[in-house]
């Protein structure tokens, strides 16, 4: 039995095979970065020089759903997963990835995953432990190279079936349409705390609501509002523009906001869900301009638009930074000079963009800042918070909240709560009906009571 020792290349890891004592010869797929008007490139080597040629395509230009355009953190997570799988295949003396079979990918699996036996001829001495979660998340990956290669059927994009359920949507025999849930057949299983997501109940949302009436600004209520309210992410507020608060002045529509990305925008200020921008020309380009693909839309209330419009109003008066000796204040001066955004439509009303929420000092609210308000209201409120924990997002707790309302207030089934959440996949949505049935009645109970003192219902 031969002998594989993980150990480390230049740029990485590298897989040394020896026979006794003797090596046979060494793997080292190495990954290099070379930056170019402002746009970084990644080129794969295999062990003997010469680069990857179809790799380099995938990772690098925008044809056939490469990943040219997207964020650097999903192109390097696909340059791991890819060298990994050059590595193997160099292994096994493979040419093309559509060649793996099932009892390969198994071995693939084992190589990847670092245990020491793969398959019946190699021992592994490896250092790196993966996860099955991170399996599953290169496999993901790997499914997409082979999309843009064109490769129509392999091992990796085998299914079975785990689920019917019939979906709803209008028209007559809506009803008897069924939807088939499906799973992988080589995705690793995993395994996940079953507890009940963290969410601000419809209780505690007015509780939050009342106390920023009393101690806060309308500005942190809008936040707070479109979160909760609409099941906006805390990116796509930062990101909100003027020019994405729009107003119908025909029957296509009353008020709503466009969710996009621009190149003005700051990491935190991210629209998840939309075509990632790389250059002005993108801004002209079908994706860009294509609804669920470059942009999303979401329907506003005609007194929540209003109240937009009376906070922007509020924020940009100069009356309200106005100094005494006459000169322009520093507030006057951000507001000109550093909260500007790319204007991305031929909107003749608006002469130049800008960010919709903004500091006191009237430059855009970044992330750091509004975390410390949310944390002081969730505090004062009595709302649990682990300042021990980074993966305790409390701004998607408003997003869970907006999921729970839907589904267990709204009687929302998958495919509806995937139209409001705007997902891609209705499986995504399947964590908001894990709801335990006691946890689910507390819910409803409190929440129908509080909307029936309010005189408000739901068709």
């Amino acid at each position: 039995m031969t002998r594989l020792v993980e150990t480390t290349g230049l740029t990485g890891i590298a897989y040394k095979l020896y026979n006794n004592q003797s090596i046979i010869r060494t793997i080292s797929i190495e990954s290099y970065k070379k930056k170019i008007d402002d746009y970084t490139y990644v080129i794969l080597i295999d062990s003997n020089g010469n680069c990857i040629r179809t790799a380099y395509d995938y990772l690098n230009t925008q044809k056939n759903n490469a990943l040219g355009n997207k964020d650097m953190q999903l192109r390097e997570q696909a340059v791991t997963a890819l060298k990994l799988l050059y590595s193997y295949m160099e292994l096994k003396h493979m040419n093309n990835i559509e060649f793996i079979t099932n009892d390969e990918i198994n071995e693939f699996k084992a190589f990847i995953r670092g245990q020491k036996i793969i398959g019946t001829e190699i021992t592994f001495e490896g250092t790196t432990i993966r996860s099955n979660t991170t399996i599953n998340t290169y496999q993901y990956h790997y499914r997409k190279y082979l999309k843009f290669l064109g490769v129509s059927e392999s091992v990796f994009y085998e299914e079975r079936l785990l689920s019917s359920y019939r979906g709803s949507g209008s028209g007559f025999l809506s009803h008897a349409i069924r939807n088939n849930t499906k799973k992988y057949v080589h995705s690793e299983k995993t395994y996940t705390k079953r507890e009940t997501p963290k969410y601000i109940s419809y209780k505690e949302y007015l509780l939050i609501t009342e106390l920023i009436d009393n101690e806060y600004s309308i500005r942190d209520y809008l936040i707070v509002m479109l979160m909760y309210k609409y099941g906006l992410r805390i990116g796509e507020v930062f990101g909100l523009t003027i020019e994405d608060l729009e107003e119908a002045h025909d029957d296509s529509f009353d008020c709503r906001l466009i969710l996009r990305n621009r190149l003005s925008d700051k990491r935190y200020q991210h629209a998840k869900s939309c075509i990632n921008v790389k250059s002005v020309q993108d801004y002209s380009s079908k994706e860009y301009n294509q609804k669920n693909v470059g942009y999303q839309v979401v329907e506003l209330d005609r007194e929540d638009f209003d109240m937009i419009n009376d906070y922007l109003n509020a924020s940009r008066s100069p009356l309200a930074y106005r100094r005494k000796d006459r000169k322009k204040s520093l507030v006057l001066n951000n507001l000109d000079n550093k909260n500007i955004a790319d204007k991305v439509t031929n909107r003749k009303d608006l002469k130049k963009n800008s960010y919709i929420f903004i500091s006191k000092n009237g430059t855009p609210l970044t992330g750091g800042s509004w975390n410390r308000i949310c944390r002081k209201i969730f505090e004062t409120i009595g709302i649990d918070v682990d300042k021990d924990s980074k993966r305790d997002n409390l701004n998607h707790r408003f997003r869970h909240g907006f999921a729970m309302f839907k589904v267990i207030v709204q009687n929302y089934d998958i495919l509806q709560l995937q139209n409001a959440m705007r997902h891609s996949d209705p499986t995504t949505c399947k964590i908001y009906f894990n709801v335990d049935e006691k946890e689910k009645g507390r819910f409803a109970h409190e929440t129908q009571t509080l909307l029936k003192k309010g005189d408000i219902t739901f068709e």
